[in-house]
């Protein structure tokens, strides 16, 4: 149908051709003055100067939500001969596509709740399946919210992690192998991540440009120190190292008896296997911003806090302490009980973890380890008395849990003496087998029984016997024993042999 007979459809009588020039001449200007417009805010303007009706309002039932739309003619209309060729069309969707998503950056609605209410179904499970599967989504507004997600919420040693990570070396300029261990790559990369959970929380709106992010918060020599420190950690549990034969490999014996190795990607010989460690942390507290901090800070300066390197150290990757624990923990406590830590300052101490958190009257305080020094032997007794006493519980897998993580009871324990600390870094742990924790207490061993699901009992006797032979062990026996009394037996413990319980 030519352009003529779908204008004279649309304005419900005959039209000549000086008012279908007119139109065209109309519509053609509007978008040369107003580029990131859209189709039906041409039809409109068009509409409003010629006295036509020429949009819609269009329902999603779905989402319950409606909008403008142009009517069916009405775009016919814009693809006839003399309005606009299907390559002019393409590129007025992509620019408004792209104005659209400006403006919500710049009012930090974009991936906020708000937003993701306002999300129709199809895009919720589009972002969940790109965030389990790593894979960028097709659908702009989704690759846009999961890449501000990736970015701030992601952990070190994960697939998603790596992807925005490598994304953001991308547009610094770089290769993320060349800039690894770069200070300057390192305090813009966590700064960026850190932006990430304020606009995600609609703290503030577009994101800074990886190019331009040190020029706005300022390049800090510090950085230098976390990345070196961060180097002598890894050289310790790294054969070849100077580090490792002072240590005469002690540590890195310990990572390997305990199965850290065999966490994720990372192993002994990983050279990235220490991390750096915000003891402020970034996700919870962006959150809990408004809360946690002192009045009228603004957004700037609680970023720069968090990456400012006194409030950084360093940490082996399998013990990320995930600071939105101890920070939600602290966040819903009354006035005064911040001045009743109990044991937990002296057990972030022993495992040379250091934390930072907001007193009630908004002053920063600093709790456990101090500095980024690492004490090779603490940490080895601390790793064995983890093993032994198991103060945290395991993980599903069946290995030890090294820090109060995971649930909040464990935090609140240390916190009012509930939960018993005895770790003596002068003292040796005794009892420790390379065939693994065969003198777990029994006490301990009743409450795991009582307390875990027949799974993760199944998974944690099969690493604590693996490598033992029952006929030649009593302490087997009389664990065997204790379950039975315990009611443990209907977990079918006689049809579980030793070494075969990590497999189910």
């Amino acid at each position: 149908m030519s352009a003529l007979a779908l204008l004279t459809r649309l304005a419900g009588k005959k039209v000549g051709k000086s008012t279908l020039d007119a139109v065209i001449k109309t519509a053609k200007s509007f978008i040369k003055n107003n580029p990131g417009k859209s189709r039906v805010d041409i039809l409109e303007h068009v509409g409003n100067k010629h006295g036509l009706n020429l949009t819609r309002m269009k329902t999603n039932t779905a989402r319950g939500v409606s909008t403008r739309a142009g009517k069916q003619t009405a775009d016919e209309l814009l693809k006839a001969k003399g309005f606009f060729t299907p390559n002019q069309l393409k590129k007025i969707d992509s620019a408004a596509m792209a104005a659209a998503k400006e403006r919500e950056w710049a009012t930090g609605v974009l991936g906020t709740e708000e937003h993701l209410g306002k999300l129709a179904q199809k895009q919720i499970d589009l972002i969940d399946e790109s965030i389990k599967t790593g894979i960028p989504s097709k659908n702009p507004t989704v690759r846009k919210i999961v890449d501000a997600r990736n970015m701030g919420f992601s952990k070190r040693g994960t697939n998603t992690y790596t992807k925005a990570q490598q994304k953001f070396a991308s547009a610094y300029g770089r290769r993320l192998n060349d800039v690894r261990s770069d200070p300057a790559f390192q305090q813009a990369w966590h700064t960026a991540r850190t932006e990430a959970q304020a606009v995600y929380y609609n703290l503030m709106g577009k994101p800074t440009q990886a190019k331009k992010i040190l020029d706005k918060y300022g390049k800090d020599p510090g950085w230098e120190d976390i990345v070196k420190a961060r180097q002598d950690w890894t050289d310790v549990i790294t054969p070849g190292r100077t580090a490792y034969k002072l240590d005469k490999g002690k540590l890195s014996d310990e990572f390997i008896k305990q199965g850290v190795t065999g966490l994720g990607k990372f192993s002994a010989q990983n050279p990235y296997l220490a991390g750096i460690a915000h003891q402020l942390g970034i996700a919870k507290t962006m959150q809990l911003f408004k809360n946690l901090t002192p009045r009228n800070m603004k957004t700037k300066e609680m970023i720069q806090m968090i990456n400012d390197p006194a409030n950084i150290g360093v940490e082996y990757n399998f013990m990320n302490p995930s600071m939105g624990s101890l920070q939600g923990v602290f966040s819903a406590l009354k006035p005064g009980q911040l001045n009743k830590l109990g044991q937990l300052p002296k057990m972030l101490k022993d495992a040379q973890v250091g934390l930072k958190y907001f007193d009630d009257e908004g002053i920063l305080q600093a709790i456990g380890k101090k500095g980024r020094e690492l004490d090779p032997d603490q940490m080895l007794r601390y790793m064995q008395y983890i093993a032994n006493e198991l103060p945290f519980g395991v993980t599903k897998s069946g290995r030890p849990r090294y820090l109060p993580i995971k649930t909040k009871k464990y935090i609140e324990g240390l916190m009012s003496g509930d939960l018993p600390w005895n770790f003596n870094k002068g003292g040796v742990v005794n009892g420790y087998a390379a065939g693994g924790l065969v003198s777990i207490g029994s006490k301990i061993l009743a409450k795991l029984a009582k307390k875990l699901s027949e799974k993760e009992l199944k998974m944690l006797m099969g690493s604590l016997w693996k490598g033992v032979n029952p006929k030649q062990s009593p302490a087997y026996r009389r664990q065997m024993n204790l379950l039975k009394k315990l009611g443990a037996d209907r977990y079918r413990w006689r049809n579980v042999k030793p070494g075969q319980g990590s497999k189910d």
